[in-house]
């Protein structure tokens, strides 16, 4: 790393909206007859970091999640309920596949110092596959998006490396998506707040992890002691999940919030999915290696 870094900006999203006045041009039906167009809202998808690519399909053409709809450029094809019409030669021109062609089409999401960066911190200290970014979220709000600094990284022992403030690298959420998978690594898990007032810990792993949408990437983060408590939580959900039958039908009353309610609801039918799955798995095994099994397990049981 070096002071140089300091000097690269992005392109400002006026040159995004140069690129989304060009399609109104050449597409008018596109326009909203209210206002406003699909090429503007496709601008506000790409500045916010709505989309990212999935992957590819059966056929190899790229899929990506624009705002929750999955749309494929080189395919032509949205999934979304727009009834826009199919352009023969570009596809629909719905504001998911537009915002697809402005991200391509638009530098303002290469951030090439911070891609530098993450590989270099990924060979010096990523071996064993996870590596933890201390991040330093700005709280107000830019033309070209939400803005934020890496400024350093816990080394193997956990300590914390806070680099100097020419070192400090800026960026936005989508030149965050864009240099994340520019080396391969992903969001491993949501943000830890750390004491004060914007660090955060950002622990990122080779391969795929979370999707990296704004809700994620600008969750307000967890302290430790927010973490102990998510994980006895998630703990005595489990164990709701697992008893449930039993705990329903006995004296005590259990309360529990909406949203617990539903976590243990969908834990709960995880279990049957996972018993069924055993119990077809058992069924399908020759009876002698049932009995041989059923066996081993009663010896066992008498030597304990």
């Amino acid at each position: 790393m070096n002071a140089q870094h300091r000097t690269y900006r992005a392109l400002p999203a006026s040159d995004l909206a140069e690129l989304a006045a060009k399609y109104e041009e050449k597409w008018p039906e596109i326009l909203y007859a209210k206002g406003g167009s699909r090429a503007q809202k496709a601008m506000q998808i790409v500045i916010e970091g709505r989309l990212w690519q999935e992957g590819r399909d059966s056929y190899g053409n790229d899929v990506w999640i624009v705002n929750g709809n999955r749309c494929s450029k080189a395919g032509k094809w949205c999934e979304c309920q727009d009834r826009i019409r199919t352009d023969a030669t570009y596809g629909k021109l719905c504001a998911h596949r537009l915002a697809v062609a402005l991200k391509t089409n638009w530098l303002g999401d290469k951030h090439p110092a911070l891609t530098d960066t993450l590989a270099q911190l990924i060979a010096d200290h990523g071996e064993a596959g996870e590596l933890t970014l201390i991040v330093d979220r700005y709280y107000d709000r830019h033309g070209d998006g939400e803005r934020f600094a890496v400024a350093g990284f816990l080394d193997e022992r956990r300590r914390h490396v806070k680099w100097p403030a020419d070192l400090r690298i800026e960026a936005n959420l989508p030149q965050f998506q864009n240099s994340l998978a520019a080396v391969g690594w992903s969001l491993a898990d949501l943000p830890v707040k750390l004491p004060g007032w914007s660090d955060y810990l950002y622990t990122i792993q080779q391969g795929p992890g979370l999707d990296l949408s704004p809700e994620i990437f600008y969750h307000k983060g967890r302290t430790p002691q927010m973490e102990d408590r998510e994980r006895s939580r998630r703990m005595v959900l489990a164990d709701i999940a697992r008893n449930l039958p039993a705990l329903l039908a006995g004296p005590i009353r259990i309360h529990l919030s909406e949203w617990e309610t539903k976590r243990v609801w969908e834990l709960r039918q995880e279990l049957e999915r996972q018993e069924a799955t055993a119990g077809d798995v058992w069924s399908r095994l020759p009876s002698s290696l049932r009995a041989a099994i059923i066996e081993h397990e009663a010896q066992q049981e008498v030597y304990a």
